[in-house]
């Protein structure tokens, strides 16, 4: 008797803590570095703080002349925003810097900016899972943002690259972590 006491209290505690991971993780669709896969949790620690939250000039590196007094406008800053995926997987990891950086992209939204959005991949898998992970990625990162405030016709382009724009070494686990994520990145002002 009491032993099919326990067993029912062990799945009435095991199916509340799976029914929060899935409202969190599958409705909300914000799963923090806790709740990932240690290789995404390391390799979002691991990615440099810029790849979070990219701020810089989009044209540093052009220069121009004046013939009159007047001065060229200042350069539209780009800004980005990243998140992180696991391993075949469209669970999304937001780390603390993308996040920091959601207030901005929500200010430059309501001046009038577009957003495009870009799914990726790493270079294990059939290319036709990469495509369609990259592309599933790409909805959600969407998907979020829409959720945290931005408005749709503020989002330009969604996008899948599969693992044709990697920004680290897929040879190895914490580099191919890297790989799996989408980025919202500000369209420069015309």
């Amino acid at each position: 008797m009491t032993r099919s006491i326990a067993l029912v209290v062990l799945s009435a505690v095991l199916w509340a803590m799976g029914g929060t991971w899935y409202y969190d993780c599958k409705i909300k669709r914000v799963c923090g570095p806790e709740t990932a896969e240690p290789e995404v949790a390391a390799a979002v620690a691991a990615a440099p703080a810029e790849a979070d939250a990219v701020i810089a000039p989009a044209a540093a590196a052009a220069t121009t002349t004046t013939t009159s007094r007047e001065t060229a406008p200042a350069p539209q800053a780009a800004v980005s925003l990243t998140v992180y995926f696991g391993r075949k997987s469209t669970d999304i990891v937001v780390p603390a810097a993308s996040a920091a950086a959601l207030p901005e992209l929500l200010a430059a939204t309501r001046e009038g900016r577009k957003l495009r959005v870009v799914g990726h991949s790493d270079a294990r898998g059939k290319p036709a899972l990469k495509a369609e992970l990259s592309a599933q990625r790409a909805l959600i990162l969407r998907d979020w943002l829409l959720a945290q405030g931005i408005p749709a016709t503020a989002i330009a382009a969604v996008e899948s690259q599969e693992d044709r724009e990697p920004v680290a070494d897929n040879a190895t686990a914490a580099g191919r972590a890297q790989n799996r994520r989408a980025v919202a990145t500000l369209v420069t002002k015309e």
